[in-house]
Parts: C-alpha cells; structure tokens; sequence
C-alpha cells in the first residue's frame, strides 16, 4: 500500500442455497464498504489471453480497457463518465424526438453543456495515461517493447462542433463526435511501410508482446501516480508465451505481490517458489 501503509482488506463469500447464488461482502479494516470503494483501495492489473483484442478487436474494447484504468481509481472521472453516458443517452433520445417534430432543437442546450463538461475530463486522463504509457515504452530497456507506441485518436467534443454537425447527428439519429468515438492504435516504428499499426502488420507474437508491453505500462503508471504497487493477477497467459516473454513476466511477477492461474502442472517450474493451490 502507499507509503507502507497496511490495510487490512476482506472479501466474504457466502453461498446463498435459496438463490443458488454467492454472497459477496467487501471489508476495509473490518468496515463494509461497497464494491466501488473497495476497488478503488485494491489497485489491479490483470493479464489474460485475451488482451490481444486490444490489439485486433473493435475500438470499444480499447475504449473500455481506457475506462477500466480509472473507474476503480479515480472517482472524478468514473462520475465524469457516468454524467456524459447520462447525457449522450439523453441527447440522442432528443434527436429522435426532434426528427419527429416533437420536440424543439433548444432542449439539447443542458445535455450538450454536460457533454462538453465531462469530455473535457474524460479526454484528459485517457490523455495523460496514454503518455505515461509512451514513456515507458521509449525508455524501456527492452529493444522490442522500445520500438512500440500508442497513438490516441481523441473525439474531441466543443460546443461549436455539435452545433454544425447537428444536422448530421439529426440524419443519423445519434451524436457523432466525443469520448465514445475515441480509439488508439498500437503502433511498431519497425515496420518499413508508412502505416505502422501492428493490427495489420504485426504478427501474433508481437501484438502479443505489444499487450504485455501495455499491461507493464499500467503497472508503471499506477506506481508513478498513486506510489502503490497493484497486485498482478495472470489468467492462465503462459501457455501463450515463447521463453522469452514468459522470463520477462516472471521478472515482473517477482516484484509485486502475484496470483495467477493455469491448466498446465508444468508451469509451476516458471516461479518455482510460488505458493501452490491445487482446485
């Protein structure tokens, strides 16, 4: 915890046999605390297979993985968020209503304020994170991960830009611009062709390795900001990696408090003074 400080930190499980369900109970030095508050004191970074995605997959995914930094975080932009979800919805109701003539084009004032508000803020985090993230990769020592680097397309969202496009967003049926249309790419400065996007030309072990990259920033990230190491939590990921890579994981894993998961018996050879829970 920041600054050595020891929390202690509970999760009770209950099986409920009326609902066939589980119960779950979030503590903080013995306190019920709900599920968002205690998040936000135990700071995460998870690692599965499936963070390829990220690379290969839609932008909401990416946009997601962006959201997903900060909502257990950093309460100003997880409410930021919630106000312009809130808005959007409500805005893109009244261009349906507007389109049909039942409403007047006055009424999206208020939501337009809200969504110019909190883009601002939800741009700006994504923002910062994002050149954290290239600093780690450029200074890193690792000529691979050095090479790589992430280029952020922000929606940017002004008063101006709704007001001419809102023809537009009338035809359409839904607002065009802002923090929901954000996307970033992971980019190789290797590649020889002008489009350096490993979505296109990376092969599956570096838009593997682009993903691992990635997560090591996030640890980074979360030590730089809030002085706290994240617990690492490795979902059955070594199988997917060559020997190189799984060395530079257990290299990282050794240094913070790690639990990860695997089908493989053989793995426990990789961190061979791991505590071992057979399920």
């Amino acid at each position: 915890m920041k600054n050595n400080e020891n929390i202690n930190l509970e999760v009770q499980l209950t099986k409920d046999p009326a609902k066939a369900s589980t119960l779950r109970r979030f503590l903080i030095e013995s306190v019920p605390k709900t599920r968002a508050k205690y998040l936000g004191v135990l700071k995460t970074v998870i690692f599965h297979p499936e963070d390829i995605r990220l690379v290969t997959g839609s932008p909401s995914r990416r946009r997601e993985f962006l959201d997903s930094i900060f909502q257990t975080s950093q309460w100003r932009y997880t409410s930021a968020l919630s106000q312009y979800n809130r808005a959007l919805k409500h805005r893109n109701e009244l261009l349906d209503q507007i389109r049909l003539g039942k409403n007047q084009k006055s009424e999206t004032f208020y939501w337009d304020q809200s969504l110019v508000k909190n883009s601002e803020i939800i741009h700006q985090h994504r923002q910062d994170f994002i050149e954290s993230v290239n600093y780690f990769f450029t200074t890193h020592p690792n000529s691979e991960i050095s090479t790589i680097s992430i280029n952020y397309y922000p929606s940017i969202l002004t008063p101006e830009k709704l007001q001419n496009n809102f023809a537009h967003d009338l035809d359409r049926g839904y607002t065009q611009f802002g923090p929901h249309r954000d996307d970033f790419t992971f980019d190789n400065s290797v590649f020889p062709s002008a489009d350096k996007n490993l979505a296109f030309w990376g092969s599956r072990g570096q838009q593997r390795l682009a993903t691992l990259a990635l997560r090591l920033a996030q640890i980074d990230y979360f030590h730089r900001t809030y002085s706290e190491s994240p617990i690492l939590l490795l979902d059955d990921i070594f199988s997917e990696l060559d020997y190189h890579h799984r060395n530079l994981v257990t290299k990282v894993c050794q240094k913070y408090q790690t639990i990860f998961t695997s089908s493989e018996e053989g793995i426990i050879s990789i961190l061979p003074k791991a505590h071992v829970i057979r399920l």
